[in-house]
């Protein structure tokens, strides 16, 4: 038989292990495909994908980062999935504490999707966390100023960070400014 025949009908079975809740069964099944060389990159995303669904319902954080990301770099994920997979990348590292990987799969979130505001308080907490100041403040400076630009107000949330960070560099300029904002935004908090 072909070799995409055999990939396709393994991973057929492996389906069915996995509605089964033969989890280990189903896994031990796609590792057999691992070993297969020259697979394309739609046999790929197949199998990882499969894998994604297992890791899933079997709670294994670690494989489904794992799969998720293999899946993602097969380049065969639909415009959906792949925005799921890269919010979900990016909430998984964070929950993790690794923020270079957050910030790494939540900035890819935010240039290919930018939907989701919640994504976007993430990816800025993240570097945040991860001690680059300089960035943090530059790109929530550039949010706030977006918002002015707009005639919205800036959330307490991103003028706190602001000063957050200009304190956290000793810029004495830049935390008497993003005083003054929070100040103008909101008369009366501290």
């Amino acid at each position: 038989p072909k070799q995409s025949d055999v990939i396709k009908t393994a991973v057929r079975s492996a389906q069915e292990l996995m509605h089964g809740k033969r989890h280990s069964e189903a896994l031990a099944m796609l590792a057999k495909l691992d070993t297969l060389a020259g697979k394309s990159a739609e046999e790929t995303y197949l199998i990882e994908r499969t894998r994604v669904a297992i890791a899933s319902l079997a709670n294994d954080d670690t494989l489904l980062i794992k799969s998720m990301e293999a899946a993602l770099a097969s380049g065969q994920s639909p415009a959906g999935e792949r925005s799921e997979f890269l919010h979900l990348l990016a909430r998984k590292y964070f929950n993790r504490m690794n923020y270079p990987r957050a910030i790494a799969w939540s900035s890819r979130y935010v240039d290919e999707s930018g939907k989701d505001p919640a994504m976007r308080r993430l990816q800025l907490l993240a570097l945040y966390l991860n001690n680059d100041f300089v960035r943090t403040q530059k790109e929530v400076a550039a949010d706030i100023q977006a918002e002015e630009a707009a005639g919205r107000k800036p959330s307490e949330e991103q003028l706190r960070l602001l000063v957050s960070c200009a304190q956290k560099l000793d810029d004495k300029v830049a935390v008497a400014s993003a005083m003054e904002k929070f100040a103008v935004h909101y008369p009366g908090k501290k």
